[in-house]
C-alpha cells in the first residue's frame, strides 16, 4: 500500500513538473506573489511584450483561454510573455488593477498598459491586443 502511494505521488509530481514546462516553453508564467509579478513586468525587455490575464481556476472561460494563452506564447516565443494571475490567490494584483470581471486581459509594453479586455479572447484577438 505504501509503494503505491509513492508511486502515485511521484506520478503526480513529474506530471505537474512537465505541464510546468510545457507553460514555460510557450512563456507563461503563473503568478504566485505580487513580488514576482512586480519583478517580470520590470524585467521585461523594450522588445517585450507582457500579455497578464487575470483569472481563476474556477471560471470556465478563464479555463478557455489557458490554450489561446499558449498558442500566443508558442507563436511569439521571442517577444511574448504570459503572465497568468488567479485572483483568489493574488487578490492584492486584482485590486490593484481593479479586476471586477475575470478574464481579465491587459496588455504591456514598455511597463505601461497599452490595451486591456474584458471576458473571453480568442488567439485572433489576443493578437490585436498586442497589436495596438
Amino acid at each position: 500500500m505504501r509503494m503505491t502511494l509513492i508511486s502515485i505521488t511521484a506520478i503526480l509530481v513529474f506530471s505537474a513538473a512537465a505541464q510546468l514546462r510545457s507553460e514555460e516553453s510557450a512563456n507563461i508564467v503563473a503568478i504566485t506573489s505580487t513580488a514576482q509579478f512586480d519583478q517580470l513586468l520590470k524585467d521585461a525587455t523594450a522588445k517585450q511584450i507582457t500579455v497578464v490575464k487575470f483569472g481563476a481556476e474556477w471560471c470556465p472561460p478563464c479555463q478557455a483561454m489557458k490554450p489561446e494563452l499558449t498558442q500566443l506564447g508558442k507563436a511569439n516565443p521571442k517577444n511574448v510573455r504570459v503572465l497568468d494571475v488567479d485572483v483568489d490567490i493574488n487578490s492584492d494584483l486584482a485590486q490593484r488593477y481593479q479586476v471586477s470581471s475575470i478574464p481579465a486581459v491587459y496588455v504591456y509594453k514598455d511597463g505601461k498598459v497599452t490595451a486591456q479586455a474584458v471576458g473571453f479572447q480568442s488567439q485572433e484577438q489576443l493578437a490585436a491586443l498586442i497589436a495596438r
